[in-house]
Order: structure tokens, then sequence, then C-alpha cells
């Protein structure tokens, strides 16, 4: 009976400590060194800054934590992560193809458009997001992950965008990988 005891009672530790070590795991991968894109990241870049935010407390995900700091035509060409205009976002338009989501996100506290791509594969690839015409963000993503491009103020945008193999540091203008005009 003792040795019964014994034994239960080492499989606790030996649950405990597993328990411990990912319990460790999970906390080490949420808070992963921004360069590293750890698997709890998503990657946005605009213009010519690329930077990465902990799921848990992605601005899309907890917008009251956003202030608003432009509106109009003041926003043009700036990131709409870092201005609080996505703190209301809404998609107005989608398109889904090969590998690649593209989003068409209007905010309308600050009245303006931008392109959100999401590479939609189960490897890392190269993302490009282009409002069309206008601005582009290009970055590698991992599986899940988005790049935005700059926001402008205005109507009758179109969203852009592809995911694929090689790097792609220009306008997405192809049709085919547009979404409707809002």
């Amino acid at each position: 009976m003792s040795t019964l005891v014994s034994l239960f009672a080492d499989s606790r530790k030996v649950r405990l400590v597993v328990f411990a070590l990912m319990l460790v795991l999970f906390i080490l991968g949420a808070g992963a060194p921004e360069d590293a894109g750890g698997f709890f990241q998503k990657g946005y870049k605009s213009g010519n800054h690329i930077h990465f935010t902990n799921i848990l407390s992605d601005p899309e995900i907890n917008a009251s934590a956003q202030g608003v700091n432009c509106s109009g035509s003041a926003c043009n060409n700036t990131d709409p992560g870092t201005t609080g205009c996505n703190a209301d976002a809404a998609t107005v338009h989608r398109k889904v193809f090969t590998n690649t989501e593209v989003q068409l996100r209007f905010s309308d506290t600050c009245q303006t458009r931008w392109s959100k791509t999401i590479n939609k594969a189960s490897i890392n690839f190269y993302g490009n997001a282009t409002l069309r015409y206008y601005y582009y963000g290009a970055v590698y993503l991992g599986p899940g992950y988005s790049v935005y491009s700059n926001q402008r103020f205005g109507m009758g945008y179109q969203a852009c965008g592809k995911v694929g193999a090689s790097p792609m540091n220009y306008l997405i203008n192809d049709a085919d990988k547009c979404t409707a005009v809002y």
C-alpha cells in the first residue's frame, strides 16, 4: 500500500513539473523579443517601419486602450495602429485567394481607409498590403500574421495585397488581387 501511495505521489510531482514547464514555455512564448516573431505576436509594417504586437495587447483586440491622435487628411500616410484609427475600424470589403486574405479597412472616427493583408498559408511568406495607387507595406510574415498599408483620408479606395515566396516591395495593383472600391 505504501508503494502505491508513493507511486501516486511521484506521478503527481511529475505532472506538476510538466505543468510548470508548459506554463513557463507559454509565458516565454507570449513575451518573446519583438524581432523574434514569437508564436503569440502579429507583425505589422507601414512605410519603412516594421513593428510586432503581442496579440494579447493587439489594438484591434483591445481597442479601448488606443487613443485617436489624427483625423481626416492629417492621417494621410500614417500607420492606423499607432494613430489609434484601427480602434473603431471595420472591414468593409474582403477578398480571399491563394494563401492570402486582403481586407479594406475603414475607420469612422478618422475617416480613413487602409489595406490589411493576412498570410493564410501554414508557412512563413512575404506579404504586401497596398492601398491601391497610394501606399503599401511589405514584410516577411508568419502564418496568420498581418501587414498594413498606411492609411488615407477620403473615398474610392481599394485594398490590394499578396502573399508569396518572394519579397514584393512595390504597389500591388492587379485587379484580381484587389477588393471592391469603398
